[in-house]
C-alpha cells in the first residue's frame, strides 16, 4: 500500500513538472517601455527632405517693383574730322510710371549734347585743319548720384567738352532731382514749406562763402543764377547748390559747390514732401 502511495506521488510530481514548463513567463511578457517610447516618437523631415512649391510666374512679387540703376556708355572716336567722345550716364529700371520720365529726360539731354558737339566739330572742322597739327576735339560726360533709395534719386550730370582750336576746355552741368513715388522731377520749391523763398535761404547760407572766396563775389549774383536755373542735389548730409564756371566765379576758379546741413534748415523744410525722406 505504502508503495502505490509513493508511486502515485511520484507520478503527480511528474505532472506537476512538465505543466510548469508550459505556463507562460509573465515577467517576460511585459513590453520594453523605452522601446516603445522611442518608436512613438514623430519622424522630423530636414528640409532638403521636403517638397519645395515654386512660385507662381505670374504672381507679381515685392521684388518685381524695387527700382534698380544701370549705367549707359558712348564710346566713339574719329580721325576726319578729328574728334573722340567717352560719355557714361544712368537709367532706371523698374515699373513705367515709376522711372519713364526720368529716362526719357536724362537720354534726350545727352542726345542732345552729343549731336550739338558734333555740330559743332563740323562748324570748325575748316578752321582746325589749317593748323599744322590739329588737337582732336573731345566731349566727356560723367555723373554722380547723390542720393538713391526707393522714393527719390539725385543726380548729376557733368559735362566737359573742347572743340579744337578754342581757348580752354568747357565744362557745363546739370542735374536730375526725380521723384518716384510721384514719377515726376522736384523742383527745389518742393522741399520748402509754401511760404518759403528757397532761392532767399540758399542765398544767405551761401554768400558769405562765397565773399570769403577772395575772388570778387558781386553779392546777389547766386540769386540771380539761381532764379535763371536750378541746379542742385540732394545728399545725405544737406543740400548741394552747384555753380558752373562763371556763373559765380571767374574761369580759374572752377565750378563751385556748397552744402547746407539739413539741420540748418530744418525749420523751413516741408517734411510732408520729398524732404522728409532724408530729414528723420
Amino acid at each position: 500500500m505504502f508503495r502505490k502511495v509513493n508511486l502515485i506521488a511520484l507520478l503527480l510530481m511528474i505532472v506537476l513538472l512538465l505543466t510548469s514548463c508550459s505556463l507562460p513567463s509573465w515577467p517576460g511578457s511585459q513590453p520594453d517601455q523605452s522601446q516603445t517610447s522611442q518608436a512613438s516618437q514623430p519622424t522630423v523631415t530636414s528640409p532638403e527632405d521636403q517638397d519645395t512649391q515654386e512660385p507662381d510666374p505670374a504672381t507679381p512679387t515685392a521684388q518685381s517693383e524695387i527700382v534698380q540703376m544701370v549705367e549707359r556708355t558712348v564710346l566713339d572716336e574719329s580721325d576726319d574730322p578729328r574728334y573722340e567722345i567717352q560719355i557714361a550716364w544712368p537709367n532706371l529700371q523698374g515699373p513705367e510710371g515709376m522711372v519713364g520720365g526720368f529716362n526719357q529726360e536724362i537720354d534726350g539731354i545727352v542726345q542732345s549734347l552729343q549731336e550739338q558737339f558734333l555740330n559743332d566739330v563740323r562748324d570748325r572742322q575748316a578752321e582746325s585743319e589749317m593748323e599744322a597739327q590739329p588737337p582732336a576735339s573731345t566731349l566727356t560726360i560723367t555723373y554722380e548720384v547723390t542720393y538713391f533709395d526707393q522714393k527719390f534719386v539725385s543726380v548729376y550730370l557733368l559735362m566737359d567738352q573742347y572743340i579744337a582750336i578754342s581757348a580752354h576746355p568747357f565744362s557745363f552741368s546739370k542735374t536730375f532731382n526725380y521723384d518716384l513715388q510721384q514719377g515726376e522731377f522736384a523742383p527745389l520749391d518742393n522741399l520748402f514749406m509754401p511760404d518759403v523763398d528757397p532761392v532767399g535761404v540758399v542765398v544767405v547760407a551761401i554768400e558769405p562763402e562765397l565773399e570769403g572766396k577772395g575772388f570778387g563775389y558781386q553779392a546777389g549774383t547766386a540769386a540771380d543764377v539761381m532764379s535763371t536755373r536750378e541746379n542742385w542735389n540732394i545728399f545725405p548730409e544737406g543740400l548741394r547748390v552747384n555753380f558752373d564756371v562763371y556763373e559765380v566765379a571767374p574761369y580759374p576758379a572752377g565750378p563751385q559747390y556748397f552744402i547746407i546741413p539739413w539741420e540748418d534748415i530744418v525749420g523751413r523744410l516741408d517734411l510732408e514732401g520729398p524732404a522728409g525722406n532724408f530729414v528723420d
